[in-house]
């Protein structure tokens, strides 16, 4: 058996090992149409910047966090991508000065592990995108509310830090904002349930001035709903009820090898149930994979079962509000909440026989094993940045111009990486504008793009580069028929 000192080493050895893994997926320059986004987002001044992300379908405070630590380490992509990997960093922390404490080695070791390698988690961990973020605030409001819950939250800074978290959250992505209401509602429902009813007031007095914080921000909000609503770019699939276990296993995605979803779906619903039925069995003895129940586990068997409630309802609701409004939950949007679900798992990890925990961290072992060497190939398989100084070498060298996309896709990737270019949509250029010529027009499809151009437009092929796949050079110029 270790002792406390060496459940800390290993701990310790762990969280680095995890960041040191991560922070060598981020030197790549590769980035793909929603980190451009933030790329260019952060290079405007902060009134245009809050001013662009209100009319986009975010909150602002991840653009906020990102432009001041850009403003201090640069703006290039592999430090905007760093600065996703800070809140890995703070739930590593959090595991050992606060998970360990609370629920244990086995707990905390397991936490830490999901937090590293599960293939979408590792890909999100390194996103120029404010998951990570919002994750850390959930899960950190999600601890307040533990505490007030518990005889040692009765101090007023758990009832700052649920109010202070939660709006951060809340700030950050509109699904993390929905957990954080799952939060407050489980709360009250302990709350009630335990007939503490002081606790109440602390409770409502961190909703009630959550809601005064948002406020500033309800006509903008108001105003991308009617945005999201009215369609365009945004409209998809039709999200079913049936793609809620798909929704579920989501982080063990992002590789071709289905049975790691399976399993994982599996692995959730088994420690799910399992907390369950430790809650409300009265039988307290050995039970298929659960080992004898010991006393006084009651209040960490409620929050393993919160952490996976507050998961489990992220979802519903995604599903409930795209069956209602539209189609408008993605299944990356949970990933605020995963947080929690690794900690349910963790949780669960206290009640599960010895085996069948020591065979859960060989699995997620091998998980990392296997998704690693794939997450590594997809972020730098392309040689993005020398593809770049070919292309730019090659713009450089036709004077001044400005550049066409065929879409807009391509519209906020190429004025991402070339931001000393005006750059617009090729069947957006005006006239005159082809008149005074001097205009690249950078396309993957070619000639399919001149269905959609006016008669008055000849492209003159220039050649092909590589750039993110082939790309082909056209001149575009008045045609004097």
């Amino acid at each position: 058996m270790l002792n406390r000192r060496q459940h800390k080493a290993v701990l310790w050895g762990e969280a680095l090992f995890i960041l040191v893994l991560t922070i060598m997926l981020c030197f790549n320059y590769d980035v793909w149409l929603d980190e451009a986004f933030t790329g260019i987002f952060v290079r405007s001044n902060f009134y245009d910047m809050i001013k662009a992300t209100a009319m986009d379908v975010h909150p602002p405070l991840y653009y906020v966090l990102l432009k001041l630590f850009a403003m201090i380490f640069g703006y290039h992509i592999p430090a905007l991508k760093i600065f996703s990997v800070l809140p890995i960093l703070f739930l590593m922390l959090m595991s050992i000065f606060w998970v360990y404490p609370k629920f244990g080695f086995k707990t905390a070791f397991l936490f830490q592990m999901l937090l590293g390698v599960l293939p979408n988690s590792m890909i999100k961990n390194v996103e120029m995108r404010m998951y990570t973020w919002g994750m850390l605030f959930v899960f950190l409001a999600a601890l307040c509310a533990y505490e007030i819950w518990k005889k040692d939250g009765k101090g007023i800074k758990f009832d700052i830090g649920l109010f202070a978290f939660g709006l951060a959250a809340a700030y950050t992505h509109y699904f993390a904002l929905v957990s954080i209401g799952v939060i407050y509602c489980i709360l009250v429902f302990w709350i009630v349930l335990g007939k503490d009813f002081k606790k109440l007031r602390e409770v409502f007095v961190s909703m009630i001035g959550s809601i005064f914080g948002y406020l500033p921000w309800i006509p903008v909000f108001y105003n991308q709903t009617k945005v999201v609503a009215g369609g365009g770019w945004w409209y998809q699939e039709p999200v079913l009820f049936r793609n809620i276990p798909a929704f579920i296993s989501w982080p063990a995605g992002g590789t071709d090898a289905a049975v790691i979803e399976e399993l994982f779906l599996l692995t959730v619903s088994v420690c799910f149930f399992g907390l369950l039925y430790r809650r409300y069995s009265k039988d307290k003895k050995a039970f298929f994979v659960l080992q004898e129940e010991k006393e006084g586990n009651l209040s960490e068997i409620r929050i393993g079962l919160s952490s996976f409630l507050v998961y489990l309802f992220t979802i519903f609701l995604g599903v409930l509000l795209s069956k209602v409004i539209k189609p408008l939950y993605l299944s990356r949007y949970v990933f605020s909440a995963c947080g929690l679900l690794y900690l349910g798992i963790a949780i669960s990890a206290n009640y599960l026989k010895k085996y069948v925990y020591v065979a859960l961290c060989i699995f997620f072992m091998g998980v990392g094993v296997y998704s690693y060497p794939l997450v590594w190939k997809e972020e730098y398989e392309e040689p993005v940045l020398e593809e770049l100084k070919n292309l730019e070498t090659f713009l450089e060298g036709q004077g001044e111009l400005s550049i066409a996309s065929e879409s807009d896709l391509w519209y906020w990737i190429f004025k991402f990486y070339f931001p000393q270019y005006e750059v617009e949509i090729v069947t957006n250029i005006p006239e005159e504008k082809i008149r005074k010529g001097g205009i690249i027009f950078i396309t993957e499809t070619g000639e399919e793009v001149w269905e959609e151009m006016p008669p008055w437009v000849r492209m003159d092929e220039l050649g092909s580069i590589e750039f993110k796949g082939k790309q082909r050079l056209y001149q575009l110029e008045w045609a004097d028929w």
